[in-house]
């Protein structure tokens, strides 16, 4: 076989990467004490030497998501050689839950940064982290109906999602050293360790996604008592090689 050919990207100064970590909900008992996740995120992206921006609200509606993703979107640049996301919420199958218990899907968000809405990524490779449960919604969960191996997701080329975990399934939490209430996702530890570890050295986006999942399946997990295990997935429509 031909070697496979590789996205142009630059040392330094890549691309945005827009972060959105929402932590507060109206029903509050799904209120997260995360915001160790948005500075280990911002410092995990920051490593791949892309330009990182922090969505401000905390609290927030899917207009808010969308308004700060057009902000973000705007501000791509012709010299930009790809666009990165990474959104932390809870969530289930195919979307994220946002502040005022709705939901979000993710295909809206992706269909954001397609060629036709965002012509200067066109051919540029754009990649998505998502921080969220995948589980079943209330529909899927009717007597009888088989769980299926799907994010409800259609990429269009150059596009790359890692989800914290497989569809149908939970995203765990750990509690922070030292601060009882404090959590962080076992996903985004994973996301900083190989990202941040890489010796200086540029490396395939496909064997990073395979180390973070290496990480996360290692992770010895209590749920109610019982020993659980959580997988990472990708999802990838990438035309060439990705080297950060």
């Amino acid at each position: 076989l031909e070697q496979i050919e590789k996205y142009t990207i630059p040392k330094e100064n890549r691309g945005q990467c827009a972060i959105i970590n929402i932590t507060v909900f109206q029903n509050k008992k799904y209120n997260r004490n995360s915001e160790s996740d948005t500075q280990e995120a911002e410092r995990a992206f920051k490593s791949l030497r892309l330009r990182t921006t922090i969505a401000e609200k905390k609290a927030a509606t899917c207009d808010d998501v969308k308004e700060y993703l057009e902000g973000v979107r705007n501000e791509i640049t012709d010299k930009d050689s790809m666009f990165a996301a990474c959104i932390m919420s809870h969530g289930r199958r195919g979307e994220i839950m946002v502040s005022d218990m709705n939901c979000m899907k993710i295909q809206d968000i992706i269909d954001m940064f397609r060629d036709n809405n965002c012509e200067k990524l066109k051919g540029k490779p754009r990649l998505f982290f998502i921080q969220a449960c995948q589980v079943e919604t209330s529909h899927s969960q009717e007597k009888g109906m088989p769980l299926y191996w799907d994010y409800d997701i259609k990429l269009p080329s150059n596009f790359l999602v890692s989800f914290a975990v497989a569809p149908g399934f939970v995203a765990y939490r750990q509690i922070g050293d030292g601060d009882p209430t404090s959590q962080y996702s076992l996903y985004i530890k994973a996301l900083v360790k190989v990202f941040t570890n890489r010796g200086g050295h540029d490396v395939d986006i496909r064997e990073l996604n395979a180390k973070v999942a290496s990480e996360v399946a290692a992770e010895e997990i209590k749920f109610k008592g019982e020993d659980v295990k959580q997988m990472p997935c990708v999802i990838s429509s990438l035309t060439k090689s990705l080297h950060l």
